[in-house]
């Protein structure tokens, strides 16, 4: 059976919430963030509150990618609900929420042009994955046209539902080029022991900085581990020289932590 508290997250003084409140945003180290000069986004779908606030602290480059993202994703979101609201209406049925979701999805377009820029702020229409070809990509691509990158100057957030598990291990010939690194982990009832081998591969070089429990996934049965866990990295070279010790927190952190389902509670971990 897995156990929490080989993820007790490090004691650590910089932990800072970009993003917004409840789902969409991660807890990381301002060290990491101060040190970045491009951050790879790997899973965008309809939020980059955490991209925005990064880009805004860091003053680095963005590279997101996401293939099923995109503006089309929108239109045809907002296609199919004006195609649904005539019956809707024919049937008197309350079309408050589908109304507000059209206006949504048409503002979220907008946005998505304006933030996207293909400069500073790129958009690649692919998932990353293992192989090249229409859909997908690879770490090796991806480094290899970010050019000449000092060590320590990339960082990573990677939300791709199970592929996690797939390719996180082809980013180890990269690893010395990232300070740190945030990842959503699905389904570790199914998924445990892929987990804990990704989960080695990073402790190799890297501390656990923060941890939470995303409640949309629930317990793993007969166990006290979330089903889905985000997890945010530091690299062990932004703290060389500095005693490191577990940290005395408890889970959720008030003011840093926030449940992903509005009005949900938040699921408390125990590290003891």
């Amino acid at each position: 059976m897995f156990e929490l508290k080989k993820l007790r997250p490090i004691k650590i003084d910089d932990l800072t919430r970009y993003g917004r409140d409840f789902d969409g945003g991660y807890v990381i180290p301002r060290r990491c963030v101060a040190q970045t000069q491009a951050l790879l986004s790997f899973g965008v779908n309809d939020d980059w509150s955490f991209e925005k606030d990064f880009l805004q602290a860091s003053g680095g480059q963005l590279f997101a990618y996401d293939w099923s993202a995109g503006p089309e994703l929108f239109s045809k979101r907002r296609r199919l609900n004006l195609a649904r609201l005539p019956w809707y209406l024919m049937q008197r049925k309350p079309a408050g929420g589908l109304v507000r979701q059209i206006i949504a999805d048409t503002r979220l377009q907008k946005d998505f042009w304006r933030f996207f820029d293909g400069q500073r702020r790129v958009f690649v229409k692919k998932f990353i994955g293992y192989a090249e070809d229409e859909q997908f990509t690879t770490f090796d691509t991806v480094f290899k046209n970010l050019g000449t990158i000092p060590q320590h100057s990339i960082f990573v957030k990677m939300d791709i539902e199970n592929w996690e598990y797939r390719t996180l291990p082809s980013l180890a010939p990269w690893l010395s080029y990232v300070n740190g690194l945030v990842v959503e982990f699905h389904e570790l009832d199914i998924c445990r022991e892929a987990f804990e081998r990704v989960v080695d591969l990073l402790l190799r070089d890297f501390y656990i900085a923060h941890v939470h429990g995303n409640v949309s996934g629930g317990w793993t049965r007969g166990a006290k581990v979330p089903r889905v866990l985000e997890l945010s990295f530091i690299n062990k070279a932004l703290l060389a020289g500095q005693t490191v010790e577990p940290t005395t927190l408890t889970y959720p952190v008030p003011g840093l932590d926030f449940s992903c389902e509005k009005g949900g509670a938040d699921l408390p971990l125990d590290f003891s």
